[in-house]
């Protein structure tokens, strides 16, 4: 696993003027630490780190001359400008079992669109239960082969061994048939309403 590090400094400040002088505000909390330590990061390292890694991604934190693990847990961002507004980080021991939400990635819809069908995404997030150290930063799943009528469940995950998805069998997306724009789907027929004669209106 890469040693991916995280500074995180004591911060006083408020959340605009830190953000401000090139840091984001952030939370430490979970194993080892008593009570949530409001922190801030650089900004070009935490980028940096969400970019390669993405949103979940495991890290470890220096802050106050030690070195811990753990995980991106949420990540706030600016709904208009997408700015980074606050990140929280959980951290953990390596040993325990942690259970945690882990983003999908579908690849290959493209192959679908070729052969007229298209992924329906159900679900974009799994919860994921295992050895800290084990888990991934995303679930990658290739639906390239995928025929009409099938589903995505865990089975179509890539997993370490002691890694397990909390729920096995939940369908996490579908495969359908792509539909044309006004398209009649097969089976289905378009009802013709029968002419009538237009009715008086109006004292005869």
């Amino acid at each position: 696993m890469d040693e991916i590090i995280l500074n995180a400094t004591e911060r006083n400040a408020k959340g605009r003027k830190i953000r401000n002088s090139g840091y984001i505000p952030g939370i430490l909390y979970g194993d080892g630490i008593d009570e949530a330590s409001s922190v801030k990061f650089e900004e070009s390292d935490l980028r940096k780190i969400l970019s390669r890694y993405g949103s979940h991604a495991k890290v470890w934190i220096s802050h106050n001359d030690k070195k811990k693990f753990g995980f991106i847990k949420d990540v706030q961002k600016h709904p208009v400008t997408n700015q980074l507004i606050h990140v929280d980080v959980q951290l953990v021991s390596q040993d325990l079992d942690v259970k945690i939400q882990i983003p999908i990635i579908f690849a290959g819809e493209e192959s679908l669109a070729r052969n007229d069908l298209h992924l329906q995404i159900h679900k974009s997030m799994v919860d994921v239960i295992g050895k800290a150290t084990l888990m991934p930063s995303a679930l990658h799943v290739d639906v390239s082969q995928k025929q009409q009528g099938d589903t995505i469940t865990s089975k179509d995950f890539y997993l370490e061994k002691g890694i397990k998805v909390v729920n096995e069998d939940e369908i996490l997306g579908t495969i359908g048939l792509l539909k044309a724009p006004g398209a009649v789907p097969q089976n289905e027929s378009v009802e013709i309403p029968e002419e009538t004669e237009a009715q008086p209106t109006g004292s005869e």
